[in-house]
């Protein structure tokens, strides 16, 4: 299907059934690419195919570059010259420090590496949840996440508008806090050894063979994604040179729902610079760009040239030649809750 040509010739538009369709697929798969939609395809084109769903707008935040061809396309390379280098690393969806976070996004390669390929790697987030236990599943399910950069919070576990399938929901580089609500509505927040615990456990199941398509781009590619139903990250290597200039556009349309915490008694957001009185004196609360520190920076943090500054300003790892993520328990954060520590 191209998709330029069913939107030249009126078969495809807003009220379409062929739109519906697509929307219904992406949000079931949770993405679809479309081969041979030209190379490169032109940014304004991009825009006009991916305002087709979600609410119909395009929602763009992200920061500007001289090169982009559209205010609405972020542009991003393993050269600075040619796009903005370094972020999207961990498994998030886009749009996370918004209350109505992007329905879809849209990803093409412009300009594909001599050798090798720029990936993007996919992780079905129902499948996500479906790889739980059901003491994970009933947990998470009281949990809440607290957006480092906006302090807007998302359920952990939130049902799809649209495939109504059972959801995790949880951006690795940009959580500051997580916040557990108990069924007698006492809340609480989690400390670091829980919160390592648990981003460690997701970022595993994030990466299962069940739930993860790693997509090498080919030329002409356009990979378009239900943000609500799959997670996404660059594949490692992506800001490296060593196979040639890879430059991405991306493009994020505009959420038709809040992803709201319900039935927890939580405020949509805690933007205060300072915690709040209820959280323990041991939890987590970051309020910066980047989140929770979870992981040890590693060598391939460090492609492309970039100093250990430069990465931690986008990754949210921390310099230690001590540990490593394969030594914390997955389990601990559960473990707790069992011995009512929390």
């Amino acid at each position: 299907l191209n998709l330029s040509k069913a939107l030249a010739s009126g078969a495809l538009h807003r009220e379409s059934a062929m739109r519906e369709a697509l929307e219904l697929c992406m949000a079931e798969a949770g993405l679809l690419v479309f081969r041979e939609q030209g190379f490169p395809l032109p940014g304004d084109e991009q825009v006009r195919i991916s305002s087709l769903f979600g609410a119909g707008e395009m929602h763009s935040t992200h920061v500007g570059h001289g090169k982009a061809e559209n205010e609405d396309i972020f542009r991003l390379s393993n050269d600075k010259s040619e796009g903005i280098v370094g972020p999207g690393a961990e498994w998030h969806c886009d749009g996370s420090f918004e209350e109505e976070v992007f329905s879809h996004a849209g990803y093409h390669v412009v300009e594909v590496p001599e050798r090798g390929s720029a990936g993007t790697s996919f992780s079905h987030l129902a499948v996500v949840h479906d790889l739980l236990d059901p003491k994970e599943r009933r947990i998470l399910q009281q949990m809440a996440t607290v957006n480092s950069h906006s302090g807007v919070l998302h359920p952990m576990v939130f049902q799809h508008p649209t495939n109504q399938r059972l959801s995790v929901f949880l951006h690795l580089a940009m959580t500051g806090a997580v916040v557990h609500v108990e069924p007698s509505g006492k809340r609480t927040a989690l400390n670091k050894e829980d919160m390592s615990s648990l981003f460690n456990r997701l970022n595993d199941l994030y990466n299962h063979s069940r739930s993860a398509l790693h997509h090498k781009y080919e030329a002409g590619d356009l990979v378009m994604i239900d943000n609500w139903a799959v997670a996404h990250r660059a594949q490692d290597g992506s800001f490296s040179q060593a196979d040639g200039l890879r430059v991405l556009h991306r493009t994020t349309v505009k959420g038709s729902y809040e992803l709201a915490v319900q039935n927890l008694g939580l405020p949509k957001s805690l933007p205060e610079e300072k915690p709040p009185t209820w959280f323990p004196p041991e939890a987590v609360w970051v309020k910066e760009y980047v989140g929770f520190r979870w992981r040890p920076c590693e060598e391939k943090d460090m492609s492309g040239g970039r100093s250990l500054e430069q990465v931690q300003f986008q990754t949210p790892c921390f310099e230690s030649s001590l540990h490593s993520s394969e030594h914390v328990s997955r389990s601990l954060w559960t473990d707790r809750f069992d011995r009512d520590e929390l």
